[in-house]
């Protein structure tokens, strides 16, 4: 049985549909990176703060797919990481005397290429 060239192409365009249809949804399902509750402690002049600030958590999206011309593997992954953030202010007391520190907030995250170093 032949399929004319407008039928393969109509197969073809459904399955692709579905393979991007799948690979979305399973991203939603996988991928969890979102603004979280973070505390970040610093030390200046000899005094140490806990400050309650912003951070990225959650999971990523990551494989590990055979090559088709050799034995190996190609990894994909990604991390949680921020996209966006700010420089926020807070005054302190250290010694007596007020100090303001400056540290980073995050605003949004997202899943990004991972990198080493």
């Amino acid at each position: 049985m032949l399929l004319s060239y407008s039928k393969v192409i109509t197969v073809f365009g459904l399955l692709l549909f579905i393979a991007i249809t799948a690979q979305s949804k399973q991203r939603r399902i996988f991928s969890d990176c979102v603004v979280r509750d973070g505390r970040l402690i610093m030390q200046r002049d000899g005094c140490k703060f806990t400050i309650k600030t912003k951070a990225c958590g959650g999971g990523c999206l990551s494989s590990a797919k055979p090559f088709s011309h050799t034995t190996g593997f190609a990894s994909s992954c990604s991390c949680c990481a921020p996209i966006a953030s700010i420089i926020k202010e807070r005054t302190v007391n250290c010694h007596g005397v007020k100090k303001v520190i400056r540290y980073p907030e995050v605003i949004r995250c997202a899943c990004r290429p991972c990198l080493n170093g």
